[in-house]
């Protein structure tokens, strides 16, 4: 019988950046996708990205671009807090802050399956990041054949619902769920509800974080499940989550 590994993720993105050029900082800065924090899901003939952006970054309107390799896609920009901005990179623009929704309409979401979407955002403090290319689901597909090799039995989730993990860390028991990996994202810093349910199950689990938390703000610094968790991988890029696979496949249960 195959072991059964569960991957809990509040995010599936993958990032890829181009050389930092606006970049200029003496000080450790926080990665895109920690303040850029892209969400995405499909309803019918519609797909649906939901953006929420760190209190003090904003996002270039202009700079988005919605494409499958062989077409860019139009959309509407739906709930937005819109303005106009002047900063020194790239002059007047249209900004977008905090939490958006963007709407895609297609007529075969199969168009979707490998989605890459661009943009580019800076902060107020005067930090600018390059063009971020943003893949949809290839972090799961790099999981599943890393798995596949070792006859791993691979279950990827992903919420930004705090209920919803736990539901699944409490089916975890009931599946004969030997590990999990879980990126608890903004919840490392406020969920002991989810720190319970893992307690609770007594699976072995695995805290992963694409960025060093311990060089982020000070309210950022502290996790609910380190001291309870089996290993940390912490700062590590995706290679994090690859790691914690590894220790996952070896722990003898």
């Amino acid at each position: 019988m195959h072991k059964l590994i569960i991957i809990l993720l509040s995010f599936n993105l993958v990032l890829e950046s181009n050389p930092i050029n606006f970049i200029e900082s003496s000080k450790k800065i926080p990665e895109a996708n920690d303040v850029f924090i892209v969400k995405k899901y499909s309803y019918e003939d519609n797909f649906k990205i939901i953006w929420d952006i760190d209190d003090g970054y904003y996002l270039y309107l202009d700079s988005i671009e919605i494409t499958n390799g062989n077409e860019v896609f139009d959309y509407q920009v739906l709930d937005a807090t819109q303005s106009i901005y002047e900063d020194e990179f790239f002059g007047k623009s249209s900004i977008l802050r905090k939490r958006f929704e963007i709407k895609i309409e297609t007529k075969n979401l199969l168009d979707l399956s490998n989605i890459l979407i661009k943009y580019q955002g800076c902060s107020d403090a005067g930090i600018c990041y390059p063009l971020q290319n943003v893949k949809l689901d290839e972090l799961e597909k790099m999981l599943s054949s890393m798995a596949k090799e070792h006859n791993i039995n691979l279950i990827c989730f992903q919420s930004n619902a705090e209920h919803e993990i736990i539901n699944k860390i409490h089916d975890a028991r009931n599946n004969d769920v030997k590990s999990i990996i879980i990126n608890p994202a903004a919840f490392t810093h406020t969920s002991i509800a989810i720190r319970d349910a893992l307690s609770g199950v007594g699976i072995p689990f695995y805290e992963v974080h694409i960025s060093d938390i311990k060089s982020r703000e000070d309210f950022r610094k502290f996790s609910y499940f380190s001291d309870i968790a089996q290993k940390v991988f912490c700062g590590m890029g995706l290679d994090g989550y690859k790691h914690a696979l590894h220790e996952a496949i070896k722990l003898d249960i």
